[in-house]
């Protein structure tokens, strides 16, 4: 529970920020989220590899708009993942988990 309350609290700031349009502060949030979500998940070397690659991914974004769409819709599949967390759904959240993952294209 104390987990979820977590991810949820940081899933608030995202949305928050999305819609203040702080995409810097949105950022941070998100890659808060994952990396909270790893330690969750009691997976250390997913956590270790989250640390070692965010100042790559952070580079990687530099000067690549991420539209206030793109934020919301990210938000609205990170709450999606909690409640599948929450109805203890392993199976469509693995399966959700998968999709969120492996999508590079823009989220509307």
């Amino acid at each position: 529970d104390d987990d979820l309350d977590r991810l949820r609290g940081l899933v608030s700031r995202q949305r928050r920020e999305a819609k203040g349009g702080d995409v810097a502060a949105f950022l941070e949030a998100d890659e808060a989220f994952h990396r909270a979500l790893a330690e969750a998940a009691g997976m250390p070397t997913l956590l270790r590899l989250l640390d070692q690659l965010g100042a790559f991914v952070r580079l990687a974004r530099l000067g690549q708009p991420t539209p206030q769409r793109h934020m919301m819709a990210l938000v609205r599949e990170h709450d999606a993942l909690l409640d599948l967390l929450e109805e203890g759904d392993g199976e469509a959240l693995a399966e959700a988990l998968g999709r969120h993952i492996v999508s590079t294209a823009p989220r509307t």
